[in-house]
């Protein structure tokens, strides 16, 4: 056992040192909230249980011992995993009770550039009326966890492996309801959405429950591989419109895959933050469900957009107070059948500033560009934009100021010269 926790203590440290993580970036995360219990797990192969120390880790080499570790943690633990380990896991705790584990708050799960993978389906999978599994998290009906960090971790849906002969399911890599809750250098990969039955994926989730909530944030997180044909990237839900979630957003992340729902997708939100974004292929953000307020993007990177860049359909009262600036957007026409769009919307009080958008002919869809797009505008403003003139800049309604929106050779552009 000495040779054991000397050798575990030596490989801990080290894989600490490799995974990249700015000091200042783990001091800020661990110190945010008081830990009564901290504990470590690794993959023993000595038979083992462990006492959950770094020296002395609990053995986690197994999804049942690894969910059974998870699952009774008190609240406010904080849970270092070994480096660079794969954990499996049978996820989120199934209808029966009988395998998986359910998030607590005050968790604060420590990667250190390992892996939890799912590692089976379900017994209940095959049930019409169970669409969707989760590989972390909690539900809307469950107690809310608040105050959940997940950092430096890749989570693995692992649906390639796992594939069920039934097209109505959804595997989802975390989903968090609650407040003050984070995932931080998150790669989320092998998630599954079915088109076909309409069965969406949310890869990373977070979620209000009945009574709101608020200060929900993903950082540096990369949504990659997706297997299905029906994922968003990283949802922000509110619970209702009179409970929604508040001051949340992302910062720096990631779609190197199609999402065909957003890397970001919205439903009642106020005050939501999209800021140093990228994506690829995919649409970048994509509000379809209830309210959307004060909502902030600004110097994104949305490269050869699939659909649109930046979409909001609530009308009215429903959506205000949006700012869209300094963001670069890449429209193809993949859309069969339909336009692509960089920013449509019509929320009142929208300011459209500082962008560029680019027309990309490259694709095999309709043949339709709309940089920007609103048929009922109340209170827009779109200043000192620059773009393509191909393209269609149609803006319709009241109280509309366009000015100094220029193409790439310092012509104004017609369509946006408004007082």
């Amino acid at each position: 056992m000495k040779h054991f926790s000397l050798f575990f203590t030596v490989v801990w440290f080290t894989g600490t040192s490799i995974t990249g993580v700015a000091r200042e970036h783990i001091v800020a995360s661990n110190s945010s909230k008081t830990h009564r219990n901290d504990i470590y797990i690794a993959i023993r192969g000595d038979g083992l249980s462990g006492g959950g120390t770094m020296s002395d880790p609990y053995d986690g080499s197994t999804s049942d011992k690894f969910d059974s570790i998870m699952d009774g943690l008190p609240i406010n633990t904080r849970v270092s995993l070994a480096p660079g380990s794969i954990f499996f896991t049978n996820g989120l705790k199934w209808h029966d009770n009988s395998k998986g584990w359910t998030v607590k708050s005050g968790l604060h799960l420590l990667g250190n550039g390992s892996t939890v993978k799912l590692a089976v389906l379900p017994d209940d999978w095959p049930n019409v009326h169970f669409q969707k599994h989760i590989v972390m998290g909690n539900q809307v009906l469950d107690p809310p966890a608040n105050n959940v960090t997940i950092e430096n971790l890749t989570i693995d849906a692992n649906w390639q492996n796992l594939a069920s002969p039934q097209t109505n399911k959804a595997l989802i890599c975390a989903f968090l309801v609650g407040s003050n809750n984070s995932y931080r250098k998150v790669r989320a990969i092998n998630a599954y959405g079915d088109s076909a039955s309409k069965t969406e994926c949310f890869t990373l989730g977070f979620n209000a429950a009945a009574g709101g909530a608020s200060n929900c944030w993903a950082y540096d997180c990369v949504i990659d591989t997706p297997r299905g044909d029906y994922q968003a990237g990283i949802a922000f839900f509110g619970y209702s419109k009179t409970n929604p979630l508040k001051r949340s957003g992302a910062v720096n992340c990631q779609a190197l895959a199609r999402c065909e729902s957003g890397l970001i997708n919205l439903a009642y939100n106020d005050g939501l933050t999209v800021t140093g974004c990228y994506t690829y292929d995919s649409q970048g953000i994509h509000h379809d469900t209830g309210t959307l307020r004060h909502l902030v993007v600004k110097k994104n990177t949305f490269e050869h957009i699939f659909g649109t860049g930046v979409q909001s359909q609530a009308t009215g009262e429903d959506a205000s107070d949006f700012v869209i600036s300094e963001n670069y957007f890449q429209i193809t026409n993949q859309v069969n059948g339909g336009h692509s769009y960089g920013v449509t919307t019509d929320a009142r009080n929208t300011v459209i500033t500082k962008n560029v958008f680019v027309k990309d002919e490259s694709g095999s869809g309709y043949a339709g560009w709309r940089a920007i797009y609103s048929t009922n505008a109340n209170g827009m403003t779109i200043t000192d934009n620059s773009g393509d003139n191909t393209m269609e800049y149609y803006v319709k309604g009241r109280n509309i100021s366009a000015r100094n929106n220029r193409d790439f050779n310092g012509h104004v552009l017609p369509s946006l010269q408004r007082p």
